[in-house]
């Protein structure tokens, strides 16, 4: 069987000893690197929050800045943009942390809206949920929960299939 392969063949090359692979790991260092240091600048600014109750001086300190700064005043109206990508109308809801339900308005069909809630709604961090319901539908869906600071945007983007539909703070 040795007799019939060609003597004019070339040598067969090992991929461990090819220059092409060793050139891999090469160019993917640099890329590397940049990740390694766009993780370590990320984590150095990140600021590191005592949870209460252990006495350090640096916690001490924390909470005297946090008495000194001036407390952020409730607005009278918080603002929801509602962006209905369904064609039908739909009606919304906001439910408080105490259970309390208010109709905010119709977000008409296939277009975008802007809704307001009384400002006591978000005092304490409270978590809240919207609700919707089709005009004319009997099924209503809920967001999942979400808390808003005062100064913050929300979004929230009904699609075709309501419970698909997404909240956005920002």
């Amino acid at each position: 069987m040795r007799d019939t392969l060609p003597k004019d063949r070339p040598p067969i090359r090992r991929l461990a000893s090819s220059p092409s692979h060793r050139g891999r790991w090469r160019a993917a260092l640099p890329t590397f690197l940049l990740l390694l240091v766009v993780h370590l600048a990320a984590t150095a600014c990140a600021r590191r929050i005592p949870v209460g109750g252990g006495g350090t001086e640096s916690a001490a300190a924390a909470d005297a800045a946090a008495d000194s700064a001036a407390p952020v005043p409730l607005p009278d109206f918080v603002y929801l943009s509602v962006e209905n990508r369904n064609s039908s109308d739909v009606i919304v809801w906001i439910e408080g942390a105490d259970g309390r339900v208010t109709r905010l308005g119709t977000a008409t069909g296939s277009r975008g809206t802007t809704l307001q809630f009384p400002g006591s709604f978000i005092a304490a961090s409270a978590r809240l949920h919207l609700r919707a319901r089709l005009v004319g539908g009997r099924t209503t869906v809920r967001s999942e929960g979400f808390t808003v600071q005062p100064g913050q945007q929300i979004v929230w983007t009904l699609e075709n299939s309501l419970r698909r539909s997404m909240v956005s703070v920002y």
